[in-house]
């Protein structure tokens, strides 16, 4: 009896959305990486405004985490920042600019683990991310190389999106063999 009330609670449980299920992975304990087709993914859900609010909601809650042992969790969601101020959309960015003072506070972490000063890529991200919220210019440039990178990485492959094609030869790559030299002096 006992058991089927806790089941029936379970199911009454929100099933979790695929973008909390992003975040979640994107701001693990974990000791690797997140892929940054992932990152992308989410700074690009801001667009929504919903999303948007539920992202840089979660974000905060986790950099107000004072467990100098989750420095893998905040090292994690200032790398979704920084994405997130290179891809995410204009709200997101001016939410980032508003609530700063929550990044700022991560410029002086320390924490050794083993030995390690892990704290700081804390530091590093924390401070890149100030840097460029105070220099416009800076911010528009790290949006346009990415946007630059992205659209390359897109258009890999595609038929008909290179614009080079049919020029030297070469296709659609865009990496170029050593030995193509050759072929584009001709």
């Amino acid at each position: 009896m006992f058991s089927r009330v806790l089941d029936g609670v379970s199911n009454l449980r929100k099933k979790e959305s695929p973008l909390e299920t992003q975040l979640k992975e994107a701001t693990s304990r974990e000791n690797w990486g997140v892929p940054n087709t992932t990152l992308q993914a989410i700074a690009q859900a801001t667009s929504d405004m919903e999303n948007c609010d539920f992202i840089m909601n979660f974000l905060w809650k986790v950099l107000q985490e004072k467990k100098e042992k989750e420095w893998r969790r905040i090292v994690k969601s200032l790398t979704l920042i920084e994405v997130i101020l290179k891809y995410g959309s204009e709200r997101a960015v001016q939410d980032v600019r508003r609530e700063q003072w929550r990044i700022q506070q991560w410029k002086e972490f320390r924490f050794m683990e083993e030995g390690k000063d892990v704290g700081s890529g804390v530091r590093f991200k924390a401070s890149s991310i100030i840097e460029m919220l105070a220099d416009d210019e800076l911010l528009q440039e790290e949006k346009d190389k990415a946007q630059k990178i992205s659209e390359k990485m897109t258009s890999m492959g595609a038929p008909g999106t290179d614009t080079n094609a049919g020029k030297d030869g070469a296709g659609p790559s865009a990496f170029k063999s050593p030995f193509d030299k050759g072929r584009r002096k001709n």
